[in-house]
């Protein structure tokens, strides 16, 4: 959750291919939107704000969410 309230999402940890795998039974977004965070040092978003790298990734480890 950011401070503004918005909920961020971790992708999860690529595999050896840099792919992230990302499923979900059910995927529903309030009017407060959603992040898929992807980001691997601190940074900003339009939507949420300031928030934190994600733990599941290391630098330049994403290549393709899926």
């Amino acid at each position: 959750m950011s401070r503004n309230g918005t909920p961020i999402v971790n992708i999860s940890t690529p595999n050896g291919r840099g792919i992230s795998i990302n499923e979900f039974l059910d995927y529903n977004v309030g009017h407060e939107g959603q992040v898929l965070n992807n980001a691997d040092n601190i940074g900003r978003s339009h939507l949420a704000g300031i928030i934190n790298a994600n733990p599941n990734l290391a630098a330049n480890q994403t290549r393709l969410q899926t």
